[in-house]
């Protein structure tokens, strides 16, 4: 199959949702979400017949599922009214009802939760995360990024890097956010996909070419225009005869941007989203950045830099 002239972009993925069926507003949904008819519940059911907590929907590492918290007229799915306190498994798409079987919510969750950040300004206002990878206030234009590291989710602003947790409200810009974020693997589980793992660059700056290589396999990571990036920065740190490794590889922001074409703010999405991209295989802390200085240079050493063609 002949490539194409550009590579394919990332893209979120779709958000599960919880769908009112009266309004058609759709609740993004939280590995865990309580229910009921109180206002402080992650989704409101604002009938009569609801309870003030009367269940919990949850993904459960594998699929998502419902319990009913021993309401007082029941929960169903599918019009069948099912028994408080025993969790329940769902399909991808039914229909939920909360104390009134008439009274429908649609479930479309083929999938586990995906990272998100809702303003408390405007509750319609919502950035999905692309490669488990946040930019507020807006993906296209981070002052603040919001990554999967390990074992923690991480933010970088201009004041440093630091962890934050799932539902953690953050002010961008004088904006406030709430966080949505999965928690990552556990320590253990994290420690097992790390160990062993090295990268492969080669290609071209054009066309690079990139794979996590593990003891018994070689993985390609899909192309996109970020990897062109991971290119140059690997390019850097191949050629780079510092003794001191935590200088090895460093270049400057502007020189990255103008080889990339792009402006730093474009750098800034890239090394957002390729820091999601790798934490899912495993691969965390990729990329260092020095804001104060304007620097940036890999942070990950196992690394083998094998351009197709010889650097001049």
């Amino acid at each position: 199959m002949p490539l194409t002239s550009e590579p394919p972009q990332p893209v979120a993925l779709p958000l599960p949702v919880l769908r009112d069926r009266r309004n058609a507003r759709a609740v993004p949904l939280r590995v865990t979400n309580s229910i009921g008819r109180d206002a402080g519940n992650d989704i409101r059911v604002e009938h009569s017949r609801a309870s003030v907590q009367h269940a919990v929907l949850r993904w459960d590492g594998k699929a998502w599922s419902v319990r009913d918290l021993a309401s007082t007229n029941g929960t169903f799915v599918d019009g069948k009214r099912i028994d408080p306190g025993v969790e329940t498994r769902l399909p991808a798409v039914v229909a939920l009802a909360f104390g009134d079987p008439e009274n429908r919510w649609w479930l479309a969750a083929d999938g586990p939760p995906q990272a998100f950040a809702e303003s408390l300004v405007d509750p319609q206002l919502r950035v999905e995360a692309v490669d488990d990878a946040l930019g507020l206030p807006a993906a296209d234009d981070p002052r603040v990024m919001v990554f999967r590291g390990f074992p923690h989710w991480t933010l970088e602003d201009d004041a440093g890097v630091r962890p934050v947790d799932d539902r953690e409200v953050i002010v961008v810009d004088g904006h406030p956010w709430r966080l949505s974020l999965p928690m990552p693997p556990d320590e253990t589980q994290g420690l097992a996909v790390t160990v062993g793992k090295r990268l492969r660059v080669g290609g071209t700056f054009q066309r690079p070419v990139v794979s996590v290589l593990s003891k018994n396999s070689a993985r390609r990571v899909p192309r996109s225009r970020a990897l062109r990036l991971l290119w140059l920065l690997a390019r850097e740190f191949a050629q780079d005869t510092r003794t001191d490794p935590n200088d090895r590889g460093l270049t400057h922001m502007d020189l990255v941007a103008s080889e990339l074409g792009v402006d730093p703010s474009t750098v800034d999405v890239y090394v957002c989203r390729l820091r999601g991209r790798m934490a899912k295989s495993g691969i965390f802390e990729l990329i260092e950045r020095r804001k104060g200085v304007g620097q940036l240079r890999l942070g990950f050493d196992k690394i083998d830099f094998e351009p197709e063609a010889p650097l001049l």
